[in-house]
């Protein structure tokens, strides 16, 4: 095999940072996908289990909940989640049910609230989940499973642990792995049924050809975007069903703090997986969306917190510097920590504005189906020996 990684790291959006100072920072952040969602039901699970890669039990609802600085008691927060729920089963479900095409939210819920809590919910337990906006989010694909899928975990040491286990267990497979070589053609019109793959490496364009087959992994918004030309050029059964999704935005924030930080958030108070803040002011899923904080010195100790942060905010706050980013950052997080020293280091991650991602993971638009991610999930050419994989897929 060989595998054609456009960007200077093996794994698209994986990003695991290691930090300079390996004293205060031993392990690693992950500043892209971090979660192996749903055990019971996720294929990766079990393959992680069997290679022994150390994960951890991520629950969602272990939150410290916090309003204007003030600590939320659980049976608060649980009469929020409850009117906020109600809300969404009153009016999106009917919709949902109607058989309608156009059943974005906006249309289905009619949710701009004027409760801050609620609003704040809803971009917190919904907007999160598809990493985008549910104006533009088709409700009829919400997922209501009531089954017990089994809980979230994170890897501890970051997904690029999990690439280094099966290369490191097979050191020839290495150098197979080529960096920095985005692919810009993928030709599957011989009749010899190989796939001649064009990538460029140092400005350079090579054919490679593929035996067996090719497998995409690329974003939607890539493939939306032309970037890889298709001979013959893709049917319009993929193209269609690709026009009927999107790809939705989340971004992260990670912020190095110095032993007084530490101490801060070593807070009983905030010894949660979550530390989450209610937004402030009028609409504040649009103008106020940085809500959700995760301290690490509960995980393994750092005195680390990152921010997760979607849709059209993500997107935003791409156009916006560095250091406003930050100040946003302490603004928000000083409202119930008021003494918390600005962070010694950053990173701050802008999956739109990288032109090999643009986007962090797939969404419905609205009128998009489950069949739309069924087609792209079907073989191409001839010989379906071209493969779209990855989530999008999924």
């Amino acid at each position: 095999f060989v595998v054609l990684e456009t960007d200077d790291h093996i794994g698209g959006r994986v990003r695991t940072y290691k930090h300079a100072d390996t004293v205060r920072f031993p392990k690693p952040v992950e500043m892209g996908g971090a979660w192996v969602h749903e055990e019971f039901i996720n294929p990766l699970y079990p393959v992680l289990k069997a290679a022994a890669i150390p994960m951890t039990i991520f629950n969602q609802d272990d939150s410290s909940v916090w309003n204007r600085g003030r600590l939320v008691n659980y049976n608060q927060l649980s009469k929020m989640l409850a009117k906020a729920d109600l809300i969404w089963n009153n009016q999106t479900n009917p919709f949902r049910a109607s058989g309608v095409d156009d059943a974005s939210a906006v249309r289905s819920g009619g949710y701009a609230f004027t409760d801050n809590q609620v609003e704040t919910y809803f971009q917190f337990a919904y907007e999160q989940w598809v990493g985008n906006n549910l104006e533009y989010h088709d409700s009829v694909m919400w997922d209501h499973n009531t089954a017990d899928t089994g809980p979230d975990r994170i890897v501890n040491a970051g997904y690029i642990s999990v690439f280094d286990y099966f290369l490191d267990k097979a050191p020839a497979a290495r150098p197979q792995v080529r960096l920095n070589s985005p692919v810009t053609k993928i030709d599957y019109s011989s009749p010899n049924q190989k796939v001649t793959v064009t990538y460029k490496n140092n400005g350079v364009l090579t054919d490679i050809r593929a035996n067996k087959g090719v497998i995409v992994t690329v974003s939607i918004n890539v493939l939306k975007a032309q970037l890889i030309e298709f001979v013959p050029v893709l049917p319009s059964a993929y193209s269609n069903s690709m026009n009927k999704l999107m790809c939705s935005e989340a971004n992260k924030v990670a912020l190095f703090f110095d032993d007084a930080g530490k101490a801060l958030l070593s807070n009983p108070d905030l010894e949660h997986n979550y530390m989450f803040r209610y937004a402030q002011g009028p609409m504040p899923r649009i103008n106020d969306a940085l809500t959700c904080f995760i301290n690490w010195k509960h995980f393994n100790g750092q005195g680390v917190v990152t921010s997760y942060y979607v849709g059209d905010y993500s997107r935003n706050l791409e156009n916006l510097s560095d250091a406003d980013i930050l100040n946003r950052h302490m603004v928000a997080l000083r409202e119930f920590i008021p003494s918390l020293p600005d962070p010694i280091d950053y990173v701050i991650t802008r999956w739109g504005k990288q032109p090999w991602t643009r986007c962090s993971y797939t969404d419905f638009a609205t009128g998009g189906r489950l069949s739309d991610l069924v087609q792209l999930s079907i073989p191409l050419g001839p010989y379906s020996n071209v493969l779209f994989a990855g989530e999008a897929s999924n």
